[in-house]
């Protein structure tokens, strides 16, 4: 999951800087009047491109905190009966008192 973090960052930093640099020709072609030219359909592939792997690393990051919820949710609670002494990260744990 931090991978996938760390990777979904990133492509949103690449995001930024496409849609940035698209914007900001749109923005001067604006203030030089009709001559200006419309971002090139490679520009507007890489903006979708990056928002592409923004959303699939996004998705990817869900699926995998939901498959790690389930299998909390899933497996059984830990149960120790009848048991005088349990090793607990090889540390020894007397669980009952003085059977007296």
């Amino acid at each position: 999951m931090a991978q996938v973090q760390t990777l979904m960052e990133c492509w949103q930093e690449t995001l930024t800087s496409y849609t940035m640099a698209v914007g900001g020709k749109r923005r001067r072609a604006g203030r030089e009047g009709p001559s200006g030219e419309p971002p090139r359909v490679s520009q507007a592939e890489a903006v979708q491109g990056a928002a592409a792997m923004v959303e699939l690393m996004h998705n990817l990051y869900l699926r995998s905190l939901r498959a790690l919820q389930d299998r909390r949710r899933s497996s059984p609670p830990v149960i120790v009966r009848r048991a005088g002494q349990v090793n607990v990260a090889a540390q020894q744990v007397n669980v009952c008192g003085d059977r007296g």
